[in-house]
């Protein structure tokens, strides 16, 4: 679209918001109008006229509102577009499809006028970020947290076995159904999980617990998978009659603790490996919690000497965004309507987060602009061979999915958040405290939509911590 850049004008409403007017040229008008009414006339039939022969005055009469509408919805958005495509200082806050424009009066033969108010992405100028002070936490690695993480590897080795048309012995699992009548009572129990104990007297006197006492008990030799059984009187309860199905039946063979559990992790070679490497694993995630500590508690200091206006649909934006994310490792299509009323609710207890990291970014963004942080090519190249190595790709095929999915500079960004991080650490002053045990990485508590008047950061979806 040709356009003069000096027809439009932009107004401060506030520091997050701006109003656009601008003039769309008449003959740009024109021509959408024309090549409009043409497609319009091209499968236009009626009477008395060919088919692509209706006059141009005809079309109008029958078409113009609606035509006239649509058009100049297209046509001042389009040149908004164009507009903010040549001053890239100015960051909408939302999607172009998002934007809200209004046409003034449409008059032919003359340009057409039209206004638009935007929230703003804020520019922030961080002040305050050198010469902090925080505590680096380290803990030492637990016995206890080396039994209980290998206490994990034996409970996810650890198979499962079917049983089909056997006795059913103590210990085994069973899911089974019950129906029929305890005395005047009716019972119909579907899918209950129960575990056949070592001995014949129930736990307590449910009705369960009767089934089971006389299933696992009494007749458990010769009950077969689906038997119609009586119920003896059992204690002040009357007898009844049910019919047990049993659905599914199975056991659950543990691994022992040993060395040969430890060759089959692919972990070492005897027990004493297996826990030195799990001790080395421990101590990582230990170590790496401790600096995410470290890393909130510098961001946290940078955003409270940093206040600045941001947007209510900032903050909805990447909340919703974070929503999708959810939804998406659910395989849920966040497009469906059928989850748009609980994408709302759920968006509405990620305000609090979502403004946290829309601050904490923009501040970073603006560290890493005045500090000149750059992220080097060779730098990107050795953050797609790591990926390519845990994925077990070449980097040739990581390259090229990030590419094909727009997320090369995702990655790009991410590196040069974290090399600002990493420069914030190097001007700060951190002292060191060891602690029997550090904290949980804790979030934020959700808060109501409601309880927010203001507005969030980049265009951008992921956490640095």
């Amino acid at each position: 679209m040709q356009f003069n850049v000096e027809g439009f004008t932009i107004e401060n409403i506030n520091p997050i918001q701006i109003r656009i007017q601008g003039l769309v040229p008449w003959k740009e008008v024109e021509k959408k109008f024309d090549e409009t009414y043409r497609e319009i006339s091209k499968n236009m039939r009626f009477r008395g006229f060919r088919k692509g022969k209706v006059p141009r005055q005809m079309l109008e009469k029958m078409f113009s509102k609606h035509v006239e509408t649509d058009l100049l919805q297209e046509l001042t958005r389009e040149a908004l577009v164009e507009f903010l495509r040549l001053k890239e200082s100015i960051r909408p806050a939302d999607n172009p499809r998002e934007w809200k424009v209004t046409p003034g009066e449409f008059v032919k033969g003359q340009d057409l006028p039209f206004s638009s108010e935007l929230e703003l992405i804020p520019e922030v100028e961080p002040q305050g970020y050198e010469g902090l002070k925080a505590t680096r936490l380290t803990a030492p690695v637990k016995e206890q947290s080396i039994d209980e993480e290998l206490e994990r590897l034996v409970q996810r080795n650890t198979r499962v076995n079917s049983i089909e048309n056997t006795t059913l012995a103590a210990g085994t699992h069973v899911q089974l159904n019950v129906m029929g009548k305890l005395g005047d009572e009716p019972v119909s129990l579907e899918n209950q999980n129960v575990t056949v104990p070592a001995s014949a007297v129930p736990a307590d006197d449910s009705h369960l617990a009767r089934v089971a006492a006389v299933l696992f008990g009494f007749h458990l030799p010769e009950v077969p998978y689906e038997n119609e059984i009586s119920i003896p009187a059992f204690e002040d309860h009357p007898e009844g009659r049910v019919l047990v199905e049993i659905t599914k039946a199975f056991t659950h063979e543990k691994p022992e603790l040993d060395d040969d559990f430890a060759k089959e992790t692919g972990r070492g070679d005897t027990l004493a490996q297996l826990r030195e490497s799990v001790g080395k694993d421990i101590a990582e995630e230990l170590k790496n919690r401790s600096e995410t500590l470290l890393e909130r508690e510098l961001l946290k200091q940078i955003v409270e000497a940093n206040p600045f206006d941001l947007g209510q649909g900032l903050i909805r934006r990447q909340a919703e965004m974070k929503v999708d994310q959810i939804l998406m490792q659910l395989g849920v299509d966040p497009e469906n309507e059928a989850f748009l009323e609980t994408k709302k609710t759920l968006a509405k207890n990620y305000f609090a987060k979502a403004e946290k990291e829309i601050r904490e970014n923009l501040l970073l963004e603006g560290i890493a602009k005045r500090e000149n942080v750059e992220i080097s090519d060779e730098a990107l190249e050795n953050k797609l061979k790591e990926l390519a190595d845990r994925s077990n790709k070449s980097v040739e095929r990581i390259k090229a999915d990030y590419t094909r999915d727009g997320k090369l500079e995702g990655i790009r960004y991410m590196l040069r958040m974290e090399k600002t991080i990493d420069l914030i650490k190097g001007k700060a002053t951190i002292t060191e405290e060891k602690v029997d045990e550090l904290p949980a990485l804790q979030e934020e508590e959700p808060q109501p939509e409601e309880t927010h008047d203001h507005e969030c950061g980049p265009d951008c979806d992921h956490d640095h911590h």
